[in-house]
């Protein structure tokens, strides 16, 4: 072998170089982590009920789709949390399942429940989240702005959230702190008893005038045009103006009887910074994902969605991004201070200046190809 590489130094050399590239390009592909990854063999069902307390959920929601999912083939283990308006429902797989097919068979069999008639109407749909809920996030973002903090906590769960969920390589934004908007319908108890009117007749009241429904379809021309009756509430004062139907008695007004006030709904948490509260983002990425690129993607996404908003403001705590990037500064660093002390050393010992040569360059040279096989072997780095 070694008789062949002196003969031809030109095939050896075209080899090497050859190696060398496809190191550099296979470097440039390869997905890089803080941490290495291990893909859990799980999926998480998550469903919104807002404002329903945790038992009457567990019952409603959690319970018929627990059912469901352990009937499901591969599924090891099926775990539930609930508390007021979320349910939570953690499903194991055995090792080797092909998970793509478990997610169908998860999507299709909680449809089943969802769209069931026994199912609450004002639950939203279930979502299936392939993420380990435990698993760390790789940049944690707070969002800060001058106003209203319930402002700033709408814009971040109906813009930024969205937007960064968008995101290739993002499995999941999770929003923390804040305040959410609260609309407060507040009773007058010595009303009440003079009009004879019950709590319940205000909040079926409220829920009659508060919902949207289809209004049928229009034929104009060739097209049919379908048609929304928009009837939910807008302003506080549509609120006050509901009437409260009496049977056989004149209808009274919401406000006649009670007070209407734009609250603040009380926090399960709060997020300071220093001591003023801002939202947080917790930013999950798949478990493939580059932790750079997803890094460099979550910019270029927030650049975009924050650019006709000039009065927010908003600023990385953490990123896995900016450890996984000295790690490499350190790897280069190790790497040429390496090259360099195997070149003085054999230049001093053996005073000789090829072989101190051929050792130095060997180095880098062996570390770049071996890039080419971790990427086609499937590790990251």
């Amino acid at each position: 072998m070694l008789r062949l590489a002196i003969q031809r130094p030109i095939a050896v050399t075209m080899l090497f170089t050859a190696l060398v590239l496809i190191g550099v390009l296979s470097y440039q592909r390869l997905p890089v982590d803080l941490l290495p990854s291990i893909t859990y063999p799980r999926l998480t069902v998550i469903t919104t009920y807002q404002d329903i307390p945790a038992e009457d959920l567990e019952r409603l929601v959690t319970r018929p789709l627990e059912e469901v999912i352990t009937a499901l083939n591969g599924v090891r283990g099926v775990t539930s949390r609930t508390r007021e308006g979320v349910s939570a429902i953690t499903v194991e797989y055995e090792w080797g399942t092909q998970m793509d097919f478990a997610n169908l068979n998860l999507r299709e069999s909680v449809d089943r429940v969802s769209f069931n008639d026994n199912f609450p109407e004002d639950a939203e749909r279930p979502v299936i989240l392939r993420w380990d809920p435990t698993s760390r996030p790789v940049s944690i973002l707070v969002v800060e702005a001058e106003g209203r903090i319930q402002d700033v906590t709408e814009f971040a769960r109906e813009v930024m959230k969205p937007a960064l969920e968008q995101v290739d390589g993002v499995s999941q934004a999770e929003l923390v702190g804040g305040a959410d908007r609260e609309i407060l319908v507040r009773p007058d108890p010595r009303k009440l008893a003079i009009y004879s009117i019950e709590i319940e007749d205000i909040s079926a009241a409220l829920r009659r005038s508060n919902v949207n429904f289809p209004g049928g379809r229009v034929r104009q021309g060739p097209l049919f045009l379908s048609l929304r009756i928009d009837g939910e509430f807008e302003t506080l004062d549509q609120i006050r103006q509901t009437d409260i139907i009496r049977p056989g008695r004149s209808s009274i007004r919401v406000g006649d009887v009670a007070e209407v006030l734009d609250t603040i709904k009380d926090p399960e948490g709060a997020t300071l910074l220093g001591s003023d509260p801002v939202v947080s983002l917790l930013i999950y990425k798949e478990p493939d994902a580059n932790t750079i690129k997803v890094s460099e993607e979550v910019d270029r996404a927030l650049g975009v969605v924050t650019e006709d908003f000039p009065e927010l403001d908003y600023r990385f705590v953490y990123r896995d991004a900016e450890y996984v990037r000295e790690s490499f500064e350190g790897l280069k660093q190790s790497l040429l201070v390496g090259a360099g002390l195997a070149f003085v050393v054999l230049l001093i010992f053996l005073s000789d200046f090829r072989s101190p040569v051929v050792v130095g360059l060997s180095i880098p040279i062996s570390i770049v190809v071996t890039f080419g096989a971790l990427y086609f072997s499937g590790v990251k780095l």
